[in-house]
């Protein structure tokens, strides 16, 4: 909730690689960047009460 003004994305720290703007219920976004390091990256939905289903990993090779 402290992230509310931000869009609950966290401002410190470095863990946030990339982020996408807040988009509704049936709506789609896109985001590209450069890859981090080999390894394996947890991803999110940071809006409150979205973390327990909207959440995953991606594996760079």
């Amino acid at each position: 909730m402290a992230a509310a003004g931000n869009d609950y994305i966290p401002r410190e720290g470095d863990e946030v690689v990339v982020n996408t703007a807040m988009i509704g219920g049936g709506e789609s976004t896109t985001v590209t960047f450069a890859s981090p390091a080999a390894g394996t990256y947890d991803f999110i939905c940071s809006f409150p009460g979205h973390y327990g289903l909207m959440k995953g990993k991606f594996i760079v090779e």
